[in-house]
């Protein structure tokens, strides 16, 4: 009975081995990060050394330049996170097939012994 139990409670749940890591998708999502730490590293050098050339009269380029910079960053880590949400997709899609899978194999099996494909 115990050992029956046990089996039932296993069958739902999803094992580390059935979900299998999206490690390319992990990668990009974090190039893509630091992508954007980057853009805006040199958002502040750019800014810092076209105020101290140029002074004020270089505000309005280096403001542009700036809003630019911030929409490509913004851009740049949305596209991370989008990547993050189509790993956890993929593993939700993943654990729900395994789940459907292992609910179906007996409902297949039951009866009279035979699979139900068959008939």
């Amino acid at each position: 009975m115990e050992a029956d139990q046990r089996s039932r409670t296993d069958a739902g749940a999803i094992r580390a081995e059935d979900i299998k890591p999206y490690v390319t998708l992990e990668y990009i999502a974090r190039m893509l990060k630091l992508l954007s730490v980057l853009v805006l590293v040199g958002l502040v050098v750019e800014v810092t050394v076209g105020l101290s050339t140029e002074g004020t009269g270089a505000l309005v380029e280096v403001a542009a330049q700036a809003v630019w910079s911030l929409m490509i960053a913004a851009g740049l880590w949305g596209t991370a996170d989008l990547t993050g949400l189509a790993i956890d997709v993929g593993h939700d899609i993943r654990a729900d097939r395994i789940l459907l899978g292992r609910l179906a194999a007996p409902a297949a099996t039951e009866g009279d012994g035979r699979s139900m494909r068959g008939r």
